[in-house]
């Protein structure tokens, strides 16, 4: 049972009704379940960016842990990283007005 009502309205957003009535994901699950674990296997490049990058973070998700700060740091030198507060993974659902103000300053 999903008690997380953040979770169970990102999930609803990728259901798709089909014309017998019933639903369907929107992603293409069959293509995406092969390739999960290399997904999560990360960035294997030796290769860095050198442009001003901005990463963001909620405070309540354990996402992006303290020691990744170092690997983003190695590939992406000028990077900022940004935490918001009262905000898990999906930052942009929890606290869109504070995001939206992080951006544009970023962006500015």
């Amino acid at each position: 049972m999903l008690d997380d009502e953040v979770l169970v309205q990102f999930l609803l957003k990728n259901l798709k009704r089909n014309s017998a009535g019933g639903y369907h994901w929107k992603f293409r699950l069959n293509k995406l379940e092969p390739a999960y674990q290399e997904v999560l296997s990360g960035i294997d490049t030796q290769t860095t960016f050198e442009g001003k990058t901005l990463f963001v973070k909620g405070s309540e998700s354990n996402y992006v842990q303290h020691e990744d700060e170092e690997i983003i740091k190695s590939i992406f030198p000028n990077a900022s990283i940004e935490t918001i507060e009262k905000a898990g993974h999906w930052v942009h659902a929890d606290q869109p007005e504070p995001l939206l103000t992080l951006i544009e300053h970023f962006l500015k």
